[in-house]
């Protein structure tokens, strides 16, 4: 069924065999087309790694879409498109159907900014602490940019994040940390964001810990 959308021009839905939808500002119409045939290996393997995939990204997506906004402005690809292509790339290890998320390759965020490589992460009250060298400057580093943290937790798909941290002249920042029943494995990440929100550092790998 197509839906007019209030004060637009075009339907979205589908249609008499057609899909039609928007994305970005482009209109988009494709082909509904079905086949008896029994899927291949290959489309196997690629729909694994697009469920798993999908339900990777879901928790982060509000990371994801600071963290991918600058690599895709101008372009027909969304934060959470060019996100998912990035770790489809990079991001999953095994062989079919065993196949998951290699996090310590995983990306949150892409940019050009430089990469702050010496992080620490330790367990305090409540939550994890990061800390680098606030002094450790090159490139487009500046004092004022914001630290955006991350610990992601496989066992039971969900993430703790802070979007707008510390300033980089701090040194350190705090991640609150929801206490669990069971000890678990979470995968810590750290990116930096200018102030003016115009340069992104990629995220970098800080660890695992057993919280």
């Amino acid at each position: 069924m197509a839906i007019r959308k209030n004060g637009d021009d075009f339907s979205s839905g589908k249609l008499g065999g057609i899909n039609t939808y928007k994305l970005k500002t482009q209109i988009i119409s494709r082909g509904i087309t079905k086949t008896t045939k029994p899927p291949t290996v290959k489309q196997l393997i690629n729909r694994q790694k697009f469920d798993v995939l999908g339900h990777f990204v879901k928790p982060v997506q509000p990371f994801i879409n600071i963290g991918f906004d600058l690599v895709t402005r101008g372009t027909k690809h969304s934060p959470i498109n060019e996100a998912t292509s990035v770790n489809y790339h990079n991001a999953i290890k095994g062989e079919f159907p065993d196949q998951e998320i290699d996090f310590t390759k995983a990306t949150f965020s892409m940019g050009s900014m430089p990469v702050l490589e010496q992080v620490t992460v330790q367990i305090v009250d409540g939550g994890l602490e990061f800390s680098w060298d606030p002094g450790w400057k090159i490139g487009s580093m500046l004092s004022s940019d914001r630290v955006m943290l991350l610990a992601y937790c496989p066992a039971n798909g969900t993430a703790s994040f802070v979007l707008d941290g510390e300033k980089r002249s701090k040194g350190k920042d705090y991640l609150e940390i929801l206490p669990s029943q069971d000890k678990v494995i979470l995968h810590t990440y750290l990116a930096f964001i200018a102030a003016n929100c115009k340069s992104i550092s990629t995220t970098i790998y800080t660890g695992e810990i057993l919280y």
